[in-house]
């Protein structure tokens, strides 16, 4: 079995799907597999992957015709590129976080990597990941360095190696530089939390990060690098209504202490007043004053959530939860 499991979900992305899947492909850790997961693409992805990397490239279009003809929901395929084992999971269109979802069904690793078709990964990506997770048994999740650009290296290794730093939590609820593409995880702490909601369109890895960090801090590998080959699109303030979202359910949630409930609560007060301000421009009221009473709502917790008459014990970062693993046992805590 492979040790970790690649999943690319795509929707449409044709034109830089493959270019990603050779930089995961071109990596110097070898032993992984790759899951694309086809969010239902119409632009012909799966053709030009078979057509670029596939075994066969002059029947890629007969052999994806094969495999679609007799089907009446999901459908793939699968090859070996090298070593490497890719499979091309084919979905009606359910939304990102169901494409992910669908992936970590299919996975056979114990850790997992996520990326995108707009990202790009350095050669050693998941060389210094798997370095740094295996060496900390206690390590659950790890995030790449993200710039934008595209990899002019030859396979060089970066020096001088900079150590792994935990993430603190009130970054990751400000959402501060967090990419899905740059994480590594290990999928029992992904299954303990319930993977990605896929009842909300977008932000859906914003709500599982939040989650996953008021249990575990996730661990910056700044030699791990990551590029966005597209700059990212400036983010909507309509965003923030499912930001906001998470953040509730985060609260709510009775899983964090009282300084991560202040924290998110705070956030969610800077959330609201950008909704708020969004939605009187646009002269929509009712949604305005939804907003501003979830606002109200929120402030008086914060002022209830007085961290200065509140000592946090060193260890209560982590919240004891129980993880089922591989062979049917319970761990006390992550």
């Amino acid at each position: 079995m492979p040790r970790v499991s690649v999943i690319v979900p795509t929707y449409n992305r044709r034109d830089c799907l493959v270019d990603t899947l050779r930089t995961a492909l071109n990596q110097s850790y070898r032993d992984f597999e790759i899951l694309v997961i086809d969010d239902g693409s119409t632009d012909e992805s799966a053709v030009e992957v078979l057509r670029q990397l596939g075994p066969d490239p002059q029947r890629a279009e007969s052999i994806w015709r094969q495999h679609t003809a007799s089907s009446s929901g999901a459908c793939g395929f699968s090859f070996w590129k090298g070593d490497i084992f890719v499979q091309y999971i084919f979905q009606a269109n359910r939304g990102i976080g169901a494409a992910r979802n669908r992936g970590l069904q299919a996975v056979h690793g114990e850790y997992v990597a996520f990326l995108e078709p707009e990202y790009a990964w350095d050669p050693h990506h998941l060389e210094h990941h798997m370095e740094f997770l295996e060496e900390c048994g206690e390590a659950w999740a790890a995030h790449g360095r993200v710039t934008q650009g595209k990899s002019t290296q030859k396979g060089a290794k970066k020096k001088p190696r900079l150590a792994p730093t935990p993430i603190p939590f009130e970054e990751v609820v400000a959402g501060n530089d967090l990419h899905t593409s740059a994480m590594v995880i290990r999928r029992r702490c992904l299954l303990a939390h319930g993977c990605f909601d896929e009842n909300i369109p977008a932000c859906e890895d914003y709500d599982l990060w939040v989650r996953i960090a008021a249990h575990v801090p996730i661990h910056h590998i700044p030699d791990s690098i990551v590029y966005v080959k597209q700059p990212p699109a400036i983010s909507s303030w309509n965003l923030d209504r499912y930001r906001v979202y998470a953040l509730e359910k985060a609260f709510q949630s009775g899983h964090l202490n009282a300084e991560q409930r202040h924290r998110v609560a705070e956030e969610m007060v800077n959330r609201c007043d950008i909704l708020v301000e969004g939605y009187r421009k646009r002269n929509n009221m009712e949604r305005a004053n939804f907003y501003d009473r979830k606002r109200r709502k929120f402030e008086m917790e914060v002022a209830k959530l007085d961290l200065s008459t509140v000592a946090i014990r060193p260890d209560e970062y982590r919240v004891p939860i129980r993880i089922r693993d591989e062979e049917g046992s319970l761990s006390g805590r992550v």
